[in-house]
């Protein structure tokens, strides 16, 4: 009786650690998130957009690219690790690192590139670069 009722709780024991585990690794929750919105017309003009509050690229030739950074800065006590993300239409053309890790207290540029095929239709593509902030 004693056996089983031990058997028992090594059982009970192992499933409790396997779902902790399961638990931490695939349910860990951002710490931090921001969406940006990001913007590029496509067109054989050539055109600045110096917006601090969104990602614009103005006017882009097809063929061409564009660079722009956006600093990021981890006020937090520990190191954090980056999630980029992008959506919309302009998702397909946008280039980046997608997560680095960023240690406590430390502001890093993270550049966005953006290549316009030769073959791209003019006209206004839009989206949004999503930010995630988890733990490291």
């Amino acid at each position: 009786m004693k056996t089983k009722f031990y058997y028992f709780i090594f059982i009970f024991s192992i499933i409790v650690f396997l779902t902790s585990i399961f638990f931490f690794i695939f349910n860990q929750r951002d710490i931090a998130f921001k969406a940006i919105p990001i913007s590029v017309n496509v067109t054989e003009n050539l055109g600045f957009d110096l917006n601090e509050s969104a990602l614009t690229f103005g006017n882009v030739f097809p063929g061409g690219y564009s660079e722009r950074k956006i600093l990021f800065s981890n006020d937090f006590d520990f190191p954090v690790l980056v999630k980029l993300k992008a959506k919309g239409s302009v998702a397909d053309l946008i280039s980046f690192d997608e997560s680095r890790i960023v240690d406590s207290r430390n502001i890093i540029k993270i550049p966005i590139g953006i290549f316009i095929p030769s073959d791209a239709k003019k006209g206004l593509y839009e989206g949004e670069l999503i930010i995630y902030v988890y733990p490291a």
